[in-house]
């Protein structure tokens, strides 16, 4: 269930903040809608690569690697924020190509990870039914975020779209940080009852890996 709440909160942090960011170039900034594409675009080659490459994470630091991602990805939005109320007009495209390169490598370390550890615990029979929940929770998580917080940068969008921005921004943050949360409880939660049992066979726990990982 943690790891369901994980993965919601994720996806939609990142499909609101992605909205927002659209909706705030266009209108806000007047931008053509191939710039836009342009500084959204290192934010998928950013998650393809860090996906791929996140296996060889996990196995140096384990369940880790998404609580290392979602840290990553708090902090993109919150630059992501700062930029919009500090950065000269001319310079935000090259800003937000940035941010978006480092939130694009932080959904990479977040996701993958995060569903092998989520789908690790459905009997093998049943994998198709807890991947279909996971993603049925997930689209769920999206309409919410995404209705909430392009409300909430509408709402000041009309008198000033950077702080708009900003604001809708720092909620996507929020998100993130709910998510860390939920990461790190679930953490707890599996490692606890790992370190019982190995201090009751008289060995020390072993650290909890990804299956999968090499």
């Amino acid at each position: 269930m943690l790891g369901t709440a994980v993965a919601m909160a994720q996806f939609g942090s990142s499909l609101a903040a992605s909205l927002v960011l659209t909706v705030f170039l266009q209108d806000g900034l007047g931008l053509s809608a191939l710039l836009t594409a342009a500084v959204a675009l290192p934010s998928a080659l950013a998650m393809g690569v860090s996906s791929a490459l996140a296996w060889r994470v996990v196995r140096r630091i384990g369940p880790r690697t998404v609580s290392v991602g979602l840290t990553l990805g708090i902090f993109a939005a919150l630059a992501g924020a700062v930029a919009a109320l500090l950065v000269p007009h001319a310079g935000l495209p090259l800003a937000f190509a940035a941010t978006q390169l480092l939130s694009g490598a932080a959904g990479g370390l977040a996701v993958s990870p995060n569903q092998t550890q989520v789908l690790q615990h459905a009997p093998a029979e049943a994998a198709g039914v807890g991947g279909g929940i996971l993603q049925m929770a997930q689209r769920i998580a999206a309409a919410v975020c995404l209705s909430a917080v392009s409300a909430v940068y509408l709402h000041t969008a009309t008198t000033s779209p950077r702080a708009a921005y900003a604001l809708a921004s720092c909620v996507c943050a929020g998100l993130l940080v709910v998510a860390l949360a939920l990461s790190r409880l679930r953490r707890a939660a599996t490692s606890s009852p790992a370190s019982a049992s190995a201090s009751e066979e008289g060995r020390p726990a072993v650290n909890l890996r990804v299956p999968g990982a090499r």
